[in-house]
């Protein structure tokens, strides 16, 4: 039960990194897509909208990311190896994105301005995209315990096609939970239609691309339909989160922005469930050798460090999440401050 209760706190800490990156980068991808008309306006409403998510993102990146390392640091172990190479990515489409953060808060001119631009839709659609490809290629399992070549070591375990499609998926999402962010943040028309019509693309991407995950996976040799049919629950909470879309454009087109970002929290929380339930108890799954799978109860620290970790994180959580929103409010009072002067 020890074990458990700590991958749920990793679990949970993922979630609201999701949902708060998701928020984050996924305006970097939507500056990709502003259109001919209002850019200047999108332009100025990203950088204005993004400063508090950002900043939580980042609470929830570190937590979940010591849960894991200390929680768990035999799948840490075995996927700073084999995933080299997407970690790395990972970790500079972060930097990039701090980076980018930090320099839009300048008064950038010319091609300075351009270049803080550019680097902040790269890290934008790099940092998921590698975030994506990650959670594919533990479900997948294509690593071999030993190679000859570094394609075999470094580059086979997460270059297959349901890796990358689950990269897009995973940009997909995150540029859907942005564009309904978005339409929350601002009180003009022609823009909140604006990302109204993105959240209708996204919507039919995330379809699309979770679609060719599942079926790329099943072609790969993976029992993936099977096993999201035998697994309880697992259909009811797919069907669920496609049927939401439904009350989702109801309540953009009501302008009940609240219940709207309820509602694609729900969506992608009920996406990741059942990814967990296809996925547990394997952390990243070996389906070449499969007694070399990494479980959470494998991977799992000394019941001592365990003990430790379910005790501080319920009080750091007590400590940090009320600091966190005393710390957001500048941020919220700034940014409207900012808006309602540009009306």
């Amino acid at each position: 039960m020890l074990v458990e209760t700590v991958f749920f706190f990793l679990a949970a800490s993922t979630v609201l990194y999701v949902l708060f990156a998701g928020a984050d980068f996924g305006t970097g991808i939507l500056a990709t897509f502003k259109g001919k008309l209002l850019k200047e306006e999108q332009r100025v409403l990203i950088r204005q909208a993004v400063g508090p998510i950002w900043i939580s993102s980042l609470v929830w990146l570190l937590l979940s990311v010591t849960i894991l390392i200390v929680g768990f640091p035999a799948a840490y172990d075995v996927g700073s190896v084999i995933f080299r190479i997407p970690l790395i990515l990972v970790i500079l489409g972060v930097t990039l994105r701090c980076w980018a953060f930090a320099l839009q808060r300048y008064q950038l001119t010319g091609k300075a301005d351009q270049h803080a631009d550019q680097i902040f839709v790269l890290s934008s659609f790099l940092t998921p995209f590698m975030f994506g490809v990650l959670a594919g290629s533990a479900y997948l399992g294509d690593w071999p315990s030993a190679g000859d070549s570094f394609f075999d070591l470094y580059i086979r375990p997460w270059a297959s096609a349901t890796s990358l499609l689950s990269g897009l998926f995973a940009c997909s999402i995150f540029a859907l939970i942005a564009s309904v962010y978005l339409i929350g943040e601002t009180q003009s028309p022609p823009l909140r239609h604006h990302f109204y019509i993105r959240v209708k693309w996204f919507a039919i991407s995330s379809s699309v691309t979770g679609s060719g995950v599942i079926l790329s996976a099943h072609f790969s040799g993976a029992s993936i339909i099977a096993e999201i049919f035998a697994e309880p629950g697992t259909m009811p909470a797919l069907y669920m989160a496609f049927f939401l879309f439904r009350y989702l454009f109801k309540a953009l087109k009501r302008q009940r922005m609240r219940f709207a970002r309820f509602t694609v929290a729900s969506q992608v929380s009920l996406v990741f469930l059942v990814w967990l339930q296809v996925q547990l108890p394997a952390i990243i799954i070996s389906r070449l050798e499969p007694d070399r799978t990494i479980t959470i109860y494998s991977a799992a620290a000394a019941e001592s460090t365990l003990n430790v970790i379910a005790q501080v994180v319920p009080i750091a959580l007590i400590i940090v999440v009320p600091t966190l929103f005393y710390f957001l409010g500048p941020f919220q009072r700034s940014h409207k401050t900012e808006r309602s002067t540009s009306v």
